[in-house]
């Protein structure tokens, strides 16, 4: 029996693309469900670490 290990050296995270359709569809259904709201992401800011890329504040504002 083989097994496959990510422990030692460069790897990407096999559920990272699944993590970010999952992101994309809730924004989408967020957004559809209150129209008045709109995301700021040029704004947003992105949380210090090297290995994961996530925002740690994404404004929103009301639109009139």
């Amino acid at each position: 029996m083989r097994t496959l290990s990510f422990g030692y050296g460069p790897h990407h995270c096999l559920g990272a693309a699944a993590a970010r359709l999952q992101a994309a569809v809730t924004f989408e259904r967020l957004l559809d469900r209150f129209p008045r709201f709109s995301v700021d992401a040029a704004a947003g800011r992105f949380a210090p670490g090297p290995y994961i890329r996530r925002y740690e504040s994404l404004p929103f504002a009301t639109v009139d």
